[in-house]
């Protein structure tokens, strides 16, 4: 497994300059739709590759500071890897504890055809500076710690869990805690080495891997998530468990939870790289953005996919209905929240169009 390490403390030039500043929140606002927007700058003091497609990059602030988070939370970047250079925005999991600020941590993936995961893995070497904001997120360990800790992660669905067991390291914490961890191989295990380290420190902790691929050598659990692998798990109705990964896994980790007599309100989530394609319905729906003399049909698409598709831009981050960097206002028309299907058709109303669909003929100002 590939793990080198890079660090510098050269100085760049600062992107804040180069990047005209997000439109604050509208007033009125609900205000779980207005996370905090305002962008400071931190440069890339180390990039350690973790895996063949996984790496860290460590960055400290140069023009501000990031507030103290909770273990667990997102934060948001901007960076130029559009085409011809143009300006980004994602969401992604910080992977350090809190313990470490003033420099924080970020971990990210590769994926197929994934502009930004694979910019940064490309290009983002120590000294370059990208803009964040605020952390954020309610995927986060409450401030009394449960006494008993399930974690179940699939891919890079382990970052947000590393975040809270080198917290809960830092803090002595005396919790039971149970980490199962899945990945495509054994050599696609993110933190592999740090979390064996933390397995030997932390008394409480216990962590399993599963993996779908696995070679000759492995021992540990293999195939998708089933019931035998939490036949060691006693009483599973006393843990407080947390579950990230890809929507599929999810769903199966949940079934199979609730097969073994685990309630919903025991399970935490924290869903990425969704696919909305799978939940929208098909409308004959016409469309005005901010800006257009005209309505266009869309179909089977979100509204932040139909607003790109003609070339506008509306600020996102996760995509996933999780950051709320793409909220904005619905003037009229009937809407469907993707992920839960609650549907409205109040006039002038916050959505976020990363997860919304037109049911009806909508006008929106972005």
């Amino acid at each position: 497994m590939p793990n080198s390490s890079i660090s510098t403390a050269v100085q760049v030039k600062d992107l804040s300059s180069d990047i005209k500043q997000g439109k604050g929140s509208p007033a009125g606002m609900q205000d779980n739709l207005s996370p905090d927007k305002t962008w400071f700058s931190a440069q890339c003091i180390r990039k350690t590759q973790e895996t063949r497609d996984a790496f860290s990059y460590e960055f400290a602030p140069v023009n501000a500071h990031l507030n103290p988070f909770a273990a667990g939370a997102h934060i948001n970047v901007r960076l130029p890897a559009g085409k011809n250079g143009k300006i980004i925005q994602r969401t992604y999991t910080l992977s350090s504890s809190p313990k470490t600020l003033p420099t924080f941590t970020l971990t990210v993936k590769r994926v197929n055809d994934g502009c930004v995961s694979n910019w940064l893995a490309d290009h983002l070497e120590p000294g370059s500076s990208l803009e964040f904001t605020q952390a954020a997120g309610d995927f986060i360990l409450p401030e009394q710690t449960p006494g008993r800790l399930l974690f179940i992660a699939a891919g890079s669905g382990i970052t947000p869990m590393m975040s809270m067991l080198r917290f809960l390291s830092e803090t002595a914490n005396k919790s039971e805690i149970d980490c199962l961890y899945y990945a495509r191989s054994p050599e696609d295990i993110i933190f592999h080495k740090q979390l064996a380290t933390l397995s030997t420190s932390m008394k409480g902790l216990r962590v399993n891997y599963c993996v779908e691929q696995a070679n000759d050598d492995w021992f540990g659990l293999s195939g998708r998530i089933n019931r035998e692998h939490f036949s060691e798990l006693e009483k599973l109705s006393k843990y407080e468990i947390y579950l990230c990964g890809p929507a599929p896994f999810m769903a199966a980790a949940c079934e199979t939870l609730k097969t073994l007599g685990v309630e919903d309100y025991q399970i935490h989530k924290e869903i990425f790289a969704v696919d909305m394609s799978a939940h929208a319905l098909q409308t004959q729906a016409k469309v005005q953005f901010s800006g257009e003399q005209h309505a266009h049909l869309m179909t089977k698409k979100t509204l932040l996919e139909e607003a790109e598709s003609r070339g506008l831009t509306i600020a996102s981050g996760c995509r996933s209905g999780i950051c709320k960097t793409c909220r904005c206002k619905k003037v009229s028309g009937e809407t469907v929240n993707l992920l839960n299907g609650q549907r409205s058709s109040a006039a002038n109303e916050y959505i976020l169009p990363c997860v919304t669909q037109a049911l009806s003929d909508t006008i929106m100002e972005i």
